[in-house]
């Protein structure tokens, strides 16, 4: 499972304390929102989250594709 987060975003801090408190494993993927007039607009994030909303979580099923289950 993968958490894409930013650090001062309050709902990623949400996510990460309710995946760490019911002891679910989870890789966090650092993004910038203000970097390169924000990670969160690139084509390739896009692809993952239509809307280019923080945090996403996806998760992956085996033997099929990632699903996005966020933000």
């Amino acid at each position: 499972m993968k958490l894409y987060n930013y650090f001062r975003n309050a709902a990623s801090c949400w996510a990460r304390i309710a995946l760490d408190l019911k002891g679910i494993s989870h890789d966090i993927v650092p993004m910038h929102l203000l970097k390169h007039g924000g990670e969160e607009l690139s084509q390739l994030y896009r692809a993952l989250n239509s809307d280019g909303l923080v945090p996403p979580l996806v998760r992956e099923w085996p033997g099929s594709a990632e699903i996005n289950i966020g933000p």
